[in-house]
């Protein structure tokens, strides 16, 4: 191989041989000089790689590449692997999208406090299980202060999940870990649902757009974070139906809420309105004057509006419960009552169906009248025949 320094410049170094160049550059006032291999591998790409400091160690280096590439080697997967080695949690989560990280921005932080320099490639089922029991030991933190509570197992479950997604992130990046599995410690079932009377009070003490929001869960049964990122282009007008494009956000199961109720179809409409005066941002649905609504904002002007209603003991998510509960005592049937909930078992949905004796009471009722009238037809169109 030719050694000889020619000049010609490529990207501003210059050409010592074919597929080597060299740059020449000031580092703390001192000249330093670095070499490049640069070619076109089997695969038609331009491929451009340090070399060495020296002469001598680069040109070999440009051997090694042409040995490399000779016997096909895929230069793409080998970069990736590398990046893997060094891959940690806090760099996972730099890279992760903007949807997977606003919806866990407190779960982060904590999971970014015990994993954060650990690399990926080394977490653990024991990790997982030491998270657990580090979190369950500490106490709740409210406006920068320890209280007398600790943390609940539902916060540690959410936090957790909001760790599986990462994970499985990382995986279909190509950067594997050594987690197994992971077990979600059992939560007391909750089972409040709000009566009339609450729901109203809670609507009357909301702003415009919080309103808007408790409204379309209390409706459709969305979750939080599948509410914040809804687009106008899973609300389908014309077959009258709301389907979310990629499932459900905590499970990726199907969801899909039928536009029916005069209530349902009121919001919707209004939401309309609401868009054609303020232009939103990605085309979503609920914001507030056309931004993203922030979770901790969010939290803020709920608690203060389910205070002011003076209701007790209930949380956004029971909404979920509401709904559910309320297509239950309607009739329902329990296989499209959990397709519109993102259910798939059984078992999961039936922890949502919180019925009182008057709901047990509505549903045989509605039942038992839906038959009469069946059969009302049914007898009638016999007489005629």
């Amino acid at each position: 191989m030719n050694e000889t320094l020619e000049r010609v410049h490529f990207d501003g170094e210059e050409k010592v041989t074919p597929r080597l160049y060299k740059r020449t550059y000031a580092a703390a006032g001192k000249p330093r000089t670095r070499y490049y291999v640069v070619f076109t591998d089997w695969q038609g790409k331009r491929r451009k790689f340090p070399a060495a400091k020296e002469l001598k160690p680069a040109i070999k280096k440009l051997f090694d590449f042409d040995k490399k590439n000779d016997n096909e080697v895929d230069f793409d997967e080998q970069k990736e692997k590398r990046a893997a080695r060094g891959m940690t949690f806090s760099k996972l989560v730099a890279q992760s999208p903007e949807s997977m990280r606003r919806p866990s921005t407190w779960h982060l932080k904590h999971l970014e406090d015990f994993f954060g320099s650990k690399l990926i490639a080394q977490i653990s089922d024991n990790d997982v299980i030491a998270y657990r029991e580090k979190r369950a030991k500490e106490k709740i933190i409210k406006h920068g202060e320890a209280s007398s509570k600790l943390v609940s197992q539902t916060t540690v479950n959410k936090e957790v999940g909001s760790l599986r997604k990462l994970l499985r992130f990382a995986q279909k990046k190509g950067y594997a870990c050594k987690v197994t599995k992971f077990e979600m410690e059992t939560e007391t079932a909750r089972n409040r649902v709000l009566t009339a009377e609450e729901y109203k009070a809670l609507l009357e003490n909301s702003a415009p757009w919080l309103r808007r929001v408790i409204a379309f869960a209390w409706e459709t049964a969305l979750s939080r974070s599948d509410l914040f990122g809804l687009t106008w282009k899973e609300i389908d007008l014309r077959e009258g139906i709301i389907e979310l494009a990629n499932g459900r956000a905590k499970t990726g199961k199907p969801q899909a809420v039928p536009i029916l109720t005069p209530s349902l179809k009121a919001l919707i409409a209004e939401l309309q309105l609401e868009r054609r005066r303020v232009p939103n941002v990605d085309g979503l649905v609920l914001t507030i004057e056309g931004q993203p609504i922030d979770k901790i904002f969010f939290e803020y002007h709920f608690r203060a509006a389910r205070k002011l209603a003076k209701i007790k003991d209930f949380t956004f998510h029971d909404l979920r419960h509401c709904a559910i509960t309320r297509w239950a005592a309607a009739g329902v049937p329990t296989a499209a009552a959990m397709m519109a909930a993102g259910h798939s078992s059984v078992a999961s949905h039936k922890r949502y169906q919180n019925l009182t004796k008057a709901d047990l009471k509505s549903a045989f009722q509605n039942s038992f009248t839906n038959c009469s009238q069946e059969n009302s037809e049914a007898e009638e169109s016999a007489a005629s025949a």
